[in-house]
């Protein structure tokens, strides 16, 4: 970065100097001349570098679109408070914020934008989430102008988890510092991924890394397929999360191509069935903390309570109760 910088700042003292002096000559030719030697040195001129960024947390889909771009098409919005579904549902904007880049940057669409003096293209764009949010915080996105984000899938698209509270059972007296050793593994395992270096077609396009599964793994993943869409529809058990189970059998595969990466980083293309199953295996896992997790999704207060008190009732274990 230090050799891009240095080589950017000599060339365009070496432009001014140029354009100096081009402003001040009268002979057209030799002005010419030194049009010809600034636009050598512009085509010459290696392109800015920009700081590398691995993740975000508040911002707002325009600024994500451009840190997108900047980065190769790769972002993470990572965050322990809720804060970015509010900038989601409009909080700058008068409520008329537009997600479209949190949609298609999931599924991996393209993204042309043209507004005014902003433009910002992306062929490839991947974005990963990662929120510890309050349970209130899901309460709210069935409310307002939240509403929507169920609507157009938004919601859908991410996987929930909701550990059980260890409030009250705690022993203030113990700390479990995480080891060294771990700490030291993740960090080398995440170097390791990012350092993967890409490949390129002969016009100099980064090309994909095409992942196939075996024909164990195939059979194995077209069986889980099944098995949620026959849980699907009216009057089934999925129904009322039907637009995320609908996209569960994808969210495996993604899963499965994640694990399988960072066991085997570039070496392997093919993904087995012991790491299909495993994948497999978490989404099923995942299931019942979804159908919590929508079914806080816009509750009211009197559900809320009803709950507290059925929680109440097989907590004491009464039959009858004032």
């Amino acid at each position: 970065r230090n050799e891009v910088d240095t080589k950017r700042t000599i060339a365009q003292k070496s432009i001014d100097r140029l354009q100096n002096e081009a402003a001040r000559e009268d002979d057209s030719l030799k002005r010419m001349d030194l049009i010809r030697e600034i636009n050598q040195l512009k085509a010459n001129m290696p392109p800015a570098l920009p700081v590398l960024r691995l993740w975000t947390g508040d911002v707002t889909p325009e600024r994500l679109q451009d840190l997108m771009a900047e980065q190769n098409e790769r972002m993470g919005v990572l965050s322990d408070e809720g804060g970015i579904f509010e900038i989601m549902s409009g909080l700058y904007n008068d409520g008329r914020a537009n997600i479209d880049i949190f949609l298609q940057a999931h599924a991996g669409k393209a993204v042309r934008v043209d507004r005014g003096s902003r433009t910002v293209i992306m062929n490839k764009p991947a974005l990963s989430f990662g929120l510890a949010v309050q349970p209130e915080v899901l309460n709210e996105l069935g409310r307002g102008s939240k509403k929507r984000f169920r609507g157009v899938g938004a919601l859908a698209r991410f996987n929930y988890l909701f550990p059980k509270s260890n409030i009250g059972s705690r022993d203030m007296s113990r700390h479990a510092p995480i080891p060294e050793s771990s700490k030291r593994a993740y960090r080398d395992g995440i170097f390791g991924l990012l350092s993967i270096e890409p490949i390129y077609d002969e016009c100099g396009v980064e090309l994909p890394r095409m992942l196939g599964l075996s024909e164990q793994a195939l059979s194995a993943w077209q069986h889980f397929s099944q098995c949620i869409e026959s849980r699907q529809g009216e009057g089934r058990e999925y129904r009322d999360i039907q637009d995320w189970t609908g996209k569960l059998p994808g969210a495996a595969l993604r899963i499965a191509g994640l694990l399988h990466v960072v066991s085997n980083e570039d070496e392997e293309l093919e993904i087995g069935l012991d790491t299909l199953e495993r994948a497999v295996q978490l989404c099923q896992l995942l299931i019942p903390h979804a159908q919590h997790a929508f079914g806080k999704i816009g509750s009211d207060q009197s559900v809320e309570d009803a709950k507290a008190v059925i929680g109440w009732i097989k907590e004491q274990g009464v039959l009858t109760f004032k």
